[in-house]
């Protein structure tokens, strides 16, 4: 499957790419910088070298592949409604994610935080950022409804 992948050469893009690529998917990964775009080369990923807020770069990458990720920037409005639009239609599958600062800090991109979040740090989410969000996770019949954990069944 060919998969393009926002943010491919940072944290989490990155990991996802690197995975995607060692289990045979072909990954296009999107790089900011021409030293990134290398880095990803070598890792057997292939560089786009671009930005968020090239629509045709994006509408181009996204009609060529067969599934888009886009863990780049949650808040990037502009991005999504161009691969949602690149995609419309198409049948196929758009995942859009980010980390848990989403919930966890007010930085909107705008700094670099100096907490470090791992699956094991704990946090409470900021006011701003609280319910209806329900996270889901992984483990059948377990959910986490910014409060203790529960067993309820989604």
């Amino acid at each position: 499957m060919r998969v393009f992948v926002t943010g491919a050469s940072g944290y989490i893009g990155g990991s996802i790419a690197q995975k995607l690529c060692d289990s045979g998917h072909q990954i296009v990964g999107l790089a900011r910088s021409e030293k990134k775009a290398g880095l990803l080369k070598e890792r057997g990923i292939t560089p786009i070298l671009g930005t968020l807020d090239e629509s045709r770069l994006l509408t181009d990458a996204t009609r060529r592949a067969d599934a888009v990720i886009n863990p780049a920037d949650v808040d990037h409005a502009g991005a999504v409604q161009t691969l949602i639009a690149a995609m419309e239609k198409s049948g196929k599958l758009l995942i859009h994610t980010s980390g848990s600062s989403i919930v966890a800090d007010d930085a909107c991109g705008e700094y670099a935080s100096p907490v470090v979040f791992t699956e094991d740090t704990y946090f409470e989410p900021l006011l701003s950022r609280r319910p209806p969000l329900t996270v889901a996770y992984a483990r059948p019949g377990l959910r986490r409804r910014f409060g203790p954990w529960s067993s309820a069944r989604q």
